[in-house]
């Protein structure tokens, strides 16, 4: 199955999405901002990003800008909710 990063501010969202998708096989990582999603994209290489976009330190569009400017990440899907 996919490895999936979850970025999310807030725990309860977050604990939503890791009961969902791991119930279906996947493995998750989760981020608590998009500086700690970049941290944890590069340690863990996710198959597909979801993420929040309101987020303190670093909110999901800066998040994703900094995904695109890497070659090396620029080509991992991304889903904003």
């Amino acid at each position: 199955m996919a490895t999936i990063l979850i970025v999310d501010d807030l725990s309860t969202n977050r604990d939503v999405l890791v009961t969902i998708l791991k119930s279906q096989g996947h493995r998750l990582v989760e981020a608590r901002d998009g500086r700690e999603g970049l941290e944890a994209v590069r340690a863990d290489h996710p198959d597909l990003v979801i993420t929040d976009v309101l987020m303190p330190v670093m909110d999901g569009y800066e998040f994703v800008r900094q995904l695109r400017r890497d070659p090396a990440t620029a080509a991992i899907p991304v889903l904003f909710y």
